[in-house]
């Protein structure tokens, strides 16, 4: 009997929590019968009655496991952590919030036992959603920057062997982002495309800001086209600056009395050289941030709390 791990990263989801165990419960007292279910909540420092009914939910059944973390790591480390933490055949992450078809984890079961795949990655059908001008250019731009390390829309949720699991435990990245990971690897894989629910009760915790920050860690783990942009512009622009101001240098020189430099060439010029400057340290910034957690010793999440480990 092969057991499969159900993880899911949650905070506020109060209203979702009971909803999701009844809907993997019956999944696996019907259709997956036949294998033996380990569910893991990870928690991200809830401020409602999520950890309450989480706990509630562990003492009645013990295939539920529940990981509290200290504070809020984010939709990135905390379904990771909670990934290399499960020990079955068989890991599916899932959104808590029931907008991945909970029916759909039979299918891509099916699927990977068929196929004698490492993975089957579940890329949701999206016709319209929020931020979703900004989402086209970002999926754009990882297309046109990036070897195939990106499937627009995907975020995660699949259903992979415990060798990508082993595999991440061996990586140790600190600063991971997991949709990026697993297609950057030799593991097989095949694509299921499906249609996504309605989120089951309340509001996506997700804004704008959230969004540029995931956004911004897909670049920096996928791309080095921004920092190679940033050093060729710099190079080019300081060697366009030099050869203007030889040029202007000589005019002057010639044309002493009558050539006026004038300021708007100097404030045009000023305004445009700190601009790329500004620019350029942005993402240099954000690079060297990103190695300096991945490469830190600090782990990937503290934890506050864990239940039926």
């Amino acid at each position: 009997m092969s057991m499969i791990s159900i993880i899911g990263s949650c905070k506020n989801e109060e209203n979702n929590i009971d909803e999701l165990y009844s809907q993997i419960k019956l999944l696996f007292e019907n259709k997956l019968k036949d294998h033996e279910l380990e569910l893991i909540l990870i928690d991200n420092a809830s401020t409602d009655l999520t950890v309450e009914k989480i706990k509630k939910l562990c003492l009645n059944d013990s295939r539920v496991k529940l990981i509290e973390n200290i504070k809020d790591y984010g939709q990135d480390k905390s379904p990771y952590y909670a990934f290399i933490q499960s020990s079955g055949d068989y890991i599916v992450p899932i959104v808590t919030d029931l907008q991945d078809p909970i029916k759909l984890i039979d299918d891509l079961y099916n699927e990977i036992k068929f196929s004698k795949t490492d993975m089957v990655l579940a890329v949701p059908i999206v016709e319209k959603e929020g931020f979703n001008f900004l989402k086209k250019i970002y999926y754009k731009f990882m297309y046109l920057t990036t070897s195939g390390s990106h499937i627009k829309n995907f975020h995660g949720f699949g259903i992979y062997n415990k060798k990508v699991r082993e595999y991440l435990i061996k990586l140790d990245d600190k600063n991971p982002y997991f949709r990026s990971i697993v297609l950057d690897t030799s593991f097989t894989r095949k694509v299921l495309n499906y249609k996504p629910d309605q989120r089951y009760k309340g509001s996506s915790k997700n804004n704008l800001f959230t969004l540029i920050d995931i956004g911004l860690l897909g670049i920096m783990t996928s791309s080095q086209l921004p920092l190679k942009f940033a050093v060729s512009c710099g190079f080019g622009i300081g060697i366009l600056s030099m050869l203007a101001s030889i040029i202007y240098l000589i005019l002057k020189i010639i044309y002493w009395d009558t050539f006026q430099l004038g300021v708007a060439p100097l404030v045009i010029g000023l305004f445009f050289l700190s601009s790329v400057q500004l620019i350029s340290i942005g993402f240099i910034s954000q690079y060297l941030n990103h190695k300096i957690e991945k490469d830190s010793n600090s782990p990937i999440v503290v934890e506050k709390n864990r239940i039926n480990f």
